[in-house]
């Protein structure tokens, strides 16, 4: 059994040690093969352009995607990522490859504007990112997709909590990526 995850920072695991992300834990705890293809700052369009590269040239039998916050934290379209991401899902069917769709997390404002960038509209992106994660959770249902409600998960978080799971309001500490991993293992278990 072959693992590939894709997408942003989020997969690739900026800020915390190459061992204390959800991908880490995933190649540690399953007897699998797990592949981290996540790059810090990527977009939907990223990981679409380098999909045969790092998705169907591994012939993996699940690629689990988590893409999506720097498409919005661009201020780009929430209806061009969701394409993109539908492309990028249509591409793995084609080449028997289970797609597993996380929807990204939301930002927390206060902590990204004190720890990230005082210029950007987190309310914004955290409206399109509620956006992205409803038309993603539409299209996943539809098409009986494996999916992983990471914007659901990390709602329940407030404001005064938050150093205990982000570390910049964007990203994640070693406990948020615990969080993710057990999210996400559990969504494997059950394709498997």
């Amino acid at each position: 059994m072959k693992i590939v995850c894709v997408g942003d920072s989020l997969t690739a695991g900026y800020g915390v040690s190459k061992k204390a992300n959800w991908v880490s834990f995933l190649k540690e705890n399953l007897n699998y093969e797990v592949i981290n293809k996540g790059v810090n700052g990527d977009t939907s369009f990223g990981v679409l352009t380098r999909s045969f590269q790092d998705i169907i040239a591994l012939k993996p039998n699940i690629c689990i995607v988590l893409i999506g916050t720097n498409d919005l934290l661009m201020n780009r379209s929430v209806e061009n990522t969701l394409d993109n991401i539908k492309t990028l899902v249509k591409e793995m069917v084609e080449n028997d490859i289970l797609p597993v769709v996380a929807f990204p997390p939301k930002i927390l404002p206060s902590l990204a504007k004190e720890k990230w960038c005082e210029t950007i509209d987190y309310q914004k992106v955290n409206d399109n990112l509620l956006k992205l994660r409803n038309l993603l959770l539409a299209f996943c249902s539809k098409n009986s997709y494996k999916s992983i409600d990471l914007y659901e998960a990390f709602s329940s978080i407030s404001e005064g909590n938050s150093y205990n799971y982000y570390l910049d309001g964007v990203h994640f500490n070693t406990r948020g990526h615990e969080i993710m991993y057990n999210l996400i293992v559990k969504a494997i278990t059950e394709c498997i």
